[in-house]
């Protein structure tokens, strides 16, 4: 379970005791079909299931993991269980039940099917090698100088200008090569200290290299928006520790923007539009990112104080041959504008998306139509090739 430790923070121990005994019932209740489970550790279970073959191993799993994850009602909260399932296969990946289990936990460090499980295979083992690595090597290189900020801009969609930068992390490594966003972020989320460094790392380089990207007189603030993780997000002390760098590089708030997934935010609903509350009162604004990948709902929707939703490129990619695809874009941004967010379109690589986009009332758009992610003065110079900028997030 990945967000037990933001539960026990949130809510405290007892409560984080009571959310394991509920899922201990939901894997041994009679009709889950569970030949034996057991706790493994703090917050890991291990299950015996039985099946005919692998191609009907998902049918099984499947429904066992959409049990686990439906939502804890404790003590008028409404909590949504964050979980991994690793599987491993007797007799092909193994017959003793430590031979299984190490091979059901490196499947953890593996990709995810389809079905968003994570299954052993050999690439697996070989992923989980190299996963070691980057988890030994992030550190180190955060302390050297050896990650480097890129900038996307983030377009008003009429052309007109740029809103503001998102700011993605790159890293090349002298060991493991290139290692990409997707492959070193998972890792130090779920890792506190080093989701730590690297969140405090991202804020410092984008407040460092805003004071030096200058305005115009009369420019609404251009944001800085940086990806936040969900156990950085619930420490009590984020809000403040937020402002306190912001005032070290002497940043006004409203030059910042914060990007949170769906999963972030619902771990805990209250806690979480408390503290966007505080943020916003601050004049940070906060950006719901690649939505629609993850568990949406209206209701929470609502509920949360959100300045943007970005849809996400899975989306984007489909327009404007698709004409479901259309009618989905259409409805979130009708959602949003409902709900008075601004939206803005991620991973746009045509005309004719951005014309689309455009048309059904896209606020801004991001994508390599108008630049890939770039080192900072290639990103300042971009600015300074646009005339003018109007609107603000």
């Amino acid at each position: 379970m990945n967000n037990l430790d933001e539960i026990s923070r949130i809510h405290g121990r007892s409560n984080r005791d009571a959310v394991l005994k509920c899922l201990a019932d939901r894997l041994t209740a009679p009709d889950i079909n569970i030949l034996a489970a057991g706790h493994l550790d703090r917050d890991r279970f291990g299950a015996v299931i039985s099946i005919f073959s692998v191609r009907d191993m998902f049918s099984m799993i499947v429904p066992i993991a959409n049990r686990l994850t439906m939502a804890i009602e404790l003590e008028g909260h409404t909590l949504l269980p964050d979980i991994d399932v690793g599987i491993s296969v007797s007799p092909a990946d193994g017959t003793s039940p430590d031979e299984l289990l190490e091979r059901a936990r490196t499947a953890l460090k593996g990709p995810r099917t389809p079905e968003g499980m994570h299954v052993f295979t050999q690439e697996t083992e070989a992923s989980a090698v190299r996963r070691h690595w980057i988890e030994q090597r992030l550190e180190p290189a955060l302390h050297n100088g050896m990650l480097i900020q890129h900038y996307q801009p983030i377009m008003l969609a009429d052309g007109s200008g740029v809103l503001g930068f998102e700011a993605l992390a790159r890293w090349q490594d002298e060991k493991l090569g290139n290692v990409s966003p997707g492959e070193f972020v998972p890792i130090a989320e779920k890792n506190p200290r080093l989701s730590q460094l690297l969140t405090d790392w991202s804020l410092r380089v984008v407040c460092e290299k805003a004071m030096k990207w200058p305005l115009k007189t009369g420019d609404p603030p251009m944001r800085m928006a940086i990806n936040i993780p969900a156990n950085q997000f619930y420490q009590a002390s984020f809000v403040d520790h937020i402002l306190q760098i912001l005032k070290e590089y002497n940043l006004a708030p409203e030059r910042l923007a914060l990007e949170l997934t769906e999963e972030s935010l619902l771990t805990d609903i209250d806690q979480a539009v408390q503290t966007m509350s505080r943020l916003r009162d601050q004049n940070i604004a906060i950006a719901l990112d690649d939505f629609g990948t993850g568990y949406s709902s209206l209701n929470y929707l609502k509920r949360l104080p959100i300045d943007a939703l970005k849809i996400d490129k899975s989306f984007i990619d489909e327009l404007p041959n698709d004409r479901k695809a259309v009618d989905l874009v259409k409805g979130i941004i009708g959602i949003a504008r409902g709900l008075g967010m601004r939206v803005i379109g991620e991973g746009v690589e045509s005309e004719a998306q951005h014309r689309l986009l455009q048309e059904l009332g896209c606020d801004a758009l991001q994508g390599y139509l108008f630049s890939r992610p770039v080192v900072a003065e290639k990103a300042l110079a971009f600015i300074e090739s646009w005339p003018g900028r109007e609107g603000a997030w």
